[in-house]
């Protein structure tokens, strides 16, 4: 990873902040029912959420939580891994999408996609009657299943590959 990138923060979205308090348990809500330990954590979820669902949306200019540095992003082990492949599969002609002069760039996308994955949780969280860290958990498995469903398919398919 270049220099360039590792100097930046990924901004929080301004929307979500008392939400974003919700699923990790930061008062006044249960640190029992929340789903997640870390707002970083939350929010490489809500990206995989966003992308996979096709979803950016823009960040509200509202001041909110400060934004987190890109250190502490990287202490998700998925969020370097993640941060590339949005890029690389929005960007499949472009070989310099990594390069460093596109670091800004490529925060920017994860954070749309991190705040709409944000809105998207947050709506299926009202239709939910359980427990909320049960619904994320249970998404996440499904998430998984069918992740695991489609490489299989792929793999058994070689015309795909």
């Amino acid at each position: 990873m270049t220099r360039l990138i590792e100097s930046m923060s990924v901004k929080v979205p301004s929307q979500h902040s008392d939400f974003l308090d919700e699923l990790i348990g930061r008062a006044p809500f249960s640190k029992q029912k929340a789903p997640f330990v870390h707002f970083y954590d939350a929010l490489v979820f809500a990206a995989t959420l966003g992308f996979q669902s096709g979803k950016r949306e823009p960040l509200a200019k509202a001041k909110g939580k400060d934004p987190i540095p890109y250190s502490t992003m990287s202490s998700n082990k998925y969020f370097d891994g993640l941060l590339a492949s949005f890029v690389v599969l929005n960007n499949k002609d472009d070989h310099k999408c990594l390069s460093g002069d596109s670091a800004g760039s490529r925060i920017e996308m994860f954070e749309e996609y991190a705040c709409a994955g944000l809105t998207i949780l947050k709506e299926n969280r009202e239709s939910c009657q359980s427990n909320f860290r049960i619904f994320v958990e249970t998404s996440i498995i499904q998430k998984l299943a069918s992740l695991a469903s489609e490489l299989e398919s792929e793999i058994s398919n070689p015309d795909l590959l």
